[in-house]
Formats: C-alpha cells, structure tokens, sequence
C-alpha cells in the first residue's frame, strides 16, 4: 500500500484543555495540543458516529492504530490556571450527599492554527477527511475547534513527535 501524510488544520477560537494523562480531573495540567492518543481517540469516536462500528473497526480502526501522527503547534499558546467549582460525594450517615469544593484546572488558548499531520494508505484518504472534519473539539468537550483545511502534505521539520523517534546522537537546541 502506498502511504502519504495529510494535514489537517484547525482554528481552535476558545479555551481548551488536553489533560496530562493520568492527571486529577480536579487538579489537571493542561498540554499544548492535543497527544497521539487523544488523536487516535478523536478519530474513532468521530468515525463511529459517521460510520458505525463496523465500517470503523474492519476499515478504519486498523489505519488509525498504524498511522504515523505528527503535530505542528499553534504560533502562540498561553497556559493559565482556573479555579473551578466540583461537587464530591460525601457519605454521611449511609446516605450519599453531594459537598461543594474547589479545584483547579489549566486551560490554553491559542494564537494560530493547529495542525494535525497523518501517515496513511491513499485509499483511506477520503473517509479519513470526513472523520477529520467531523472533529469539534480537542481535549475538553466544552473547546471548540473547527477545521479549515485538509490538504496532502508533508510535516513541517518543526513538529511535536515522540522523544522515542529522535534519533540517538540528535542535538536538540534551545531558541
């Protein structure tokens, strides 16, 4: 099969936030974009929808789980910290209660598009656009993002990319 990248890009216009993993929904650090595993989990949970269960795990599942997924930050993003309000069930007297309290939660904002770079086989291209479009959010569920263009390219030589695929001996410099 013959593989090439496309790129998705997105216009992220409010506040979002893609939590560490293994982070406290009441204590979350927020990530500059979105991870590999919230991509590929926005992929199927879109694909899904769009196509049902069978059509994603015998036609899709099987792309997403392979493809490579390379990821060019917006130009400017800000991190700042909000105090949110949680309710936490409290057990008192063999009743369960809900009990007011603070947390805190990192949310971004973004200055630029984010864009999403994927490996696939060609013939996946067009089911994988519609997927790409029908995105709406990155991280939260109350973010919005919506994409302005799909288009065959290759990433850009600054991407986020996993520590594991730089190569043994790279220099890595600071600007």
């Amino acid at each position: 099969m013959e593989l090439t990248w496309i790129a998705a890009e997105y216009h992220l216009p409010s506040a979002y936030a893609c939590r560490m993993p293994m982070s406290s929904a009441g204590a979350a650090r927020a990530l500059p974009t979105p991870g590999p595993a919230t991509i590929r989990l926005a992929l199927i949970r879109n694909a899904i929808e769009l196509f049902g269960i069978p059509e994603t795990r015998d036609r899709l599942f099987p792309a997403i789980r392979a493809m490579q997924i390379r990821i060019q930050p917006p130009e400017r993003i800000a991190i700042s910290q909000q105090q949110i309000k949680l309710y936490k069930g409290v057990t008192i007297n063999k009743g369960t209660y809900l009990q007011n309290g603070i947390g805190y939660r990192e949310v971004a904002v973004a200055d630029g598009p984010l864009t999403i770079y994927l490996q696939l086989e060609r013939d996946k291209i067009s089911l994988m656009e519609m997927v790409l479009l029908a995105i709406g959010a990155w991280g939260s569920a109350d973010s919005l993002a919506w994409c302005q263009r799909i288009s065959e390219e290759i990433p850009h030589h600054e991407v986020v990319v996993p520590l594991q695929q730089i190569p043994i001996g790279m220099r890595i410099q600071q600007r």
